[in-house]
Formats: structure tokens, sequence, C-alpha cells
């Protein structure tokens, strides 16, 4: 199990995380969610999460017709990506995991929303225009 938590700690989580399946994703909702050129989640199974704190202070956003995403409320860290086609798959922000995931990001998505600050990205990853349903 990994350890995750939130900018001020008030929300502490330990999940397995599903090995290569983490995505780099360049939509605008997780540009604008991050602050960033891009969000980037890793899989973990909605029933390999479980929250150590803080789950009061956790603030779900609907973001679009088929995600959510959610953020604790004190310190406005990004959490998780929820997708209501796979609710039993979470999307954890490699962002707020306190240790090393074991497997690192294996493509972008939606990499043709990229801005055009943010450049091409040359890390032998595979880019997609959408999402590939990893």
């Amino acid at each position: 199990m990994t350890r995750a938590s939130c900018l001020c700690g008030g929300v502490k989580i330990r999940a397995k995380l599903q090995p290569n399946t983490a995505s780099h994703c360049h939509c605008q909702m997780c540009r604008k969610q991050h602050g960033a050129a891009f969000g980037s989640y890793i899989n973990v199974a909605r029933d390999e999460l479980q929250y150590e704190q803080g789950e009061a202070l956790l603030v779900t956003y609907r973001s679009s017709d088929i995600a959510s995403r959610v953020f604790c409320g004190r310190c406005g860290s990004t959490l998780l990506f929820v997708d209501h086609e796979r609710p039993e798959i979470l999307g954890l922000a490699l962002g707020v995991l306190d240790e090393e995931p074991g497997s690192a990001p294996v493509q972008h998505i939606f990499y043709s929303d990229r801005p055009a600050w943010s450049g091409p990205y040359d890390d032998g990853l595979p880019k997609y225009d959408g999402d590939t349903g990893l």
C-alpha cells in the first residue's frame, strides 16, 4: 500500500496502485485542476483505497457529465479523478503520493489539447488525442 496526502496533511490516503496505468492528461480540465501543463494520475481500484484521516475534508466537484474531481477542501490539493462510466477505478493524482509509485507514466492522453506554450514532450511515451481507457 502506498501513502498519499494533501498539502496541509489533513487528508491521508493508503492505496494499492495499479502498475503501468499512470497517464499525463493534457485536457483543459486537468490543466485547470492542476494549474499545470498536464495532470498526472495512476489508477487505483476504489475498494483498494482507504482514508486514514480527513475524509470529512473531501470536496467533490462534478467537472463534466462523465467525471468528478475530488480535492481537499482546506488546502485545495487535487486528490482523485472519478470517471462516472468506470466508478470502480479511481485516478489518484501522482503529485500527492508520499512515496515513489513503482512505475512511471506510460502515456500522454488528450495530447492534441495541450497549449502551444507547453511545447512538445519528447519523453518517448506514446501520445494519444483522446482517452485510451487505460
